[in-house]
């Protein structure tokens, strides 16, 4: 799951949802489903230090997650897709986000 969903306990002992704000965004929002395929491994080198960086587990392209707004008065317009479109979901002041991982396409599916 994207870093900025965090875990919200079910009052009634069922499994917790995610929910976060898309970053840079005001949208909250409730992970409902997700197709994702096996993770990816990737690692690099760091020049600066002269050794290897970390591995990172990926997601996979073609990964689709399926949100929910949190708050019903509050729903997605078209310029929140727009904003969104080919943007990092990314913090924008991490690493991830500087070497182009977390590329988004959103779309909406009709109600």
């Amino acid at each position: 799951r994207p870093d900025w969903l965090l875990p919200v306990p079910d009052p009634g002992g069922a499994a917790p949802r995610f929910q976060g704000t898309i970053p840079g965004t005001d949208l909250e929002v409730i992970l409902r489903a997700a197709m994702i395929d096996r993770p990816l491994v990737a690692s690099g080198w760091d020049f600066e230090k002269g050794c290897p960086k970390p591995s990172r587990r990926l997601v996979p392209p073609g990964a689709t997650y399926f949100f929910e707004t949190a708050n019903a008065e509050r729903l997605i317009q078209p310029g929140d897709l727009q904003k969104l479109w080919l943007h990092s979901l990314q913090d924008q002041n991490s690493e991830a986000a500087c070497d182009g991982f977390g590329i988004a396409v959103p779309g909406a599916w009709p109600p």
